[in-house]
């Protein structure tokens, strides 16, 4: 397998798993998104690891006098997009976790204030072993 296709296969797992996490940001998956998460850390060691191999290739041909642009350039840009969009979509979740947190400490405060105003106190119990 040359350094290009096996730089493809790569790009196109990244894709795959970047749709995957979508779907758990949105399902609210949160132990799948963590697995998917650990998952391409380890894939980007891969890439990482496959592109000076690839860069080699590409400095070869050109250094050859041939016209080669590196065909992963829009692959890149189209995963970056996706990863944007997977930070929006989770930026979301989070706003809406907090706006429900605000809602519940309001909430809370509300039951506190009904139950000073409504509720007796209660005495210890150590009142009424004495």
């Amino acid at each position: 397998m040359t350094a290009q296709e096996q730089l493809t296969r790569l790009y196109e797992e990244w894709r795959c798993l970047s749709e995957g996490e979508a779907e758990s940001i949105r399902a609210e998956a949160w132990p799948r998104l963590a697995g998917i998460q650990d998952h391409k850390a380890d894939l980007q060691r891969q890439i990482i690891a496959a592109s000076e191999p690839f860069e080699t290739e590409l400095a070869c041909a050109q250094s050859a006098g041939r016209a080669v642009e590196n065909p992963f350039r829009l692959i890149v840009q189209e995963l970056i997009l996706l990863e944007i969009r997977n930070a929006e979509i989770l930026a979301e979740k989070r706003h809406a976790a907090e706006r429900e947190r605000a809602e519940l400490d309001r909430s809370s405060q509300n039951l506190r204030l009904v139950q000073r105003s409504y509720g007796r106190p209660l005495d210890s119990a150590w009142q009424s072993y004495s």
